[in-house]
């Protein structure tokens, strides 16, 4: 029963910050409307689901031209990190399909209690279009202590999303300077 109200509850979730970022679509009286509101949920719906990743990132990379870059970035890396943690919970739901003698849910496991399993979940949560996600459910699959995971996890978003968002704010600048 409570994966079913789960599934529900972000279900209905997706569906309503889906139809938030087809309204938004870049339009900058929406995005001055919206501001930061808007980008933190056009990051959590986009980074929860494997359906939407792109066009979120491609709709607050056109925001940094309009809001600072810095609150930006800092506001969608916890967007994006509190988004990731669904395929944590999709690793946490799943493990017990894997069987409790799996021998890869072990090796998992082991991973992520060693010291690579932080340095694995940070930078794989930091590289841009690195599988984020995949990490993540490794790592509710291994039952990696969910406070830590949030903590890494947004630490690296942040750091991503203000990168990101400074390329967004830059880079029409330097293509304009090339283009002419």
């Amino acid at each position: 029963m409570k994966i079913a109200l789960s599934g529900l509850f972000f279900g209905t979730f997706l569906v309503a910050g889906g139809l938030f970022v087809a309204y938004l679509n870049a339009d900058e009286a929406r995005i001055e409307q919206f501001g930061l509101i808007g980008a933190f949920v056009i990051s959590l719906t986009s980074s929860a689901t494997v359906v939407l990743p792109a066009p979120g990132i491609l709709i607050i990379l056109g925001m940094a031209e309009i809001i600072d870059p810095w609150r930006l970035g800092v506001v969608t890396g916890i967007g994006t990190g509190l988004g990731g943690s669904t395929a944590y919970l999709a690793g946490v739901l799943g493990r017990g399909a894997m069987g409790e003698s799996s021998r890869i849910r072990q090796r998992m496991t082991d991973l992520f209690n060693s010291k690579w399993g932080v340095v694995i979940l940070f930078l794989g949560n930091l590289i841009p279009f690195a599988p984020g996600d995949a990490i993540s459910a490794i790592a509710g699959i291994s039952r990696f202590p969910l406070i830590a995971f949030l903590i890494y996890v947004i630490i690296a978003s942040i750091i991503k999303m203000i990168a990101l968002s400074w390329v967004g704010r830059i880079a029409p600048d330097i293509a304009g300077t090339f283009l002419g």
